[in-house]
């Protein structure tokens, strides 16, 4: 393959893992090894070797295998300039029209992460540097879920832990 097919396979590769669709290792062989029947030609076994990838990586320094955060399906999907745009228009609206620029102590900021116990998404081929890697997932694993709350005035209220329960029946 030459040098420039190889680097449409990098851009490939990248902008899926940016659009929260990454390939695995085996998945960018794969697909490698048809990209390259496209042009005629051919792979021992079809499919590009362990071999080739190494040197495949160390011709193309931008491409690496990383660890992606798992998304929801749904949350993947509100991953939108529009939508994250329009969110901080509203948001500045409120500001504006309540004057909370001048009350820090009424303006608070809550995040959730969840720890999940038995998924973890496996590594995509990335750009080197990328910040943030999203994977689908199902969205249904069991997870432990940690709540944080500030203010912007530097006040916060304590963490809280939730974890699966179980209702009793009487």
């Amino acid at each position: 393959m030459s040098f420039e097919q190889e680097e449409k396979l990098v851009d490939y590769a990248c902008n899926r893992a940016s659009l929260g669709i990454g390939f695995g290792r085996k998945q960018f062989l794969k697909y490698a090894g048809n990209y390259a029947k496209k042009y005629k030609l051919t792979f021992k076994n079809g499919n590009p070797s362990l071999k080739w990838w190494h040197g495949f990586k160390s011709r193309h320094k931008r491409l690496c295998l990383r660890q992606p955060e798992g998304t929801a399906a749904i949350r993947h999907q509100c991953m939108d300039a529009t939508k994250v745009e329009k969110y901080f228009a509203c948001l500045k609206t409120i500001i504006d029209t309540d004057s909370l620029h001048i009350k820090p102590e009424c303006i608070w900021n809550m995040d959730e992460t969840g720890v999940q116990l038995d998924h973890r998404a496996g590594l995509i081929c990335a750009e080197k540097g990328t910040k943030y890697l999203h994977s689908r997932t199902s969205g249904n694993r069991e997870t432990i879920t940690i709540i944080a709350a500030i203010n912007a005035a530097g006040g916060s209220l304590p963490p809280h832990i939730i974890v699966k329960g179980k209702t009793k029946r009487s």
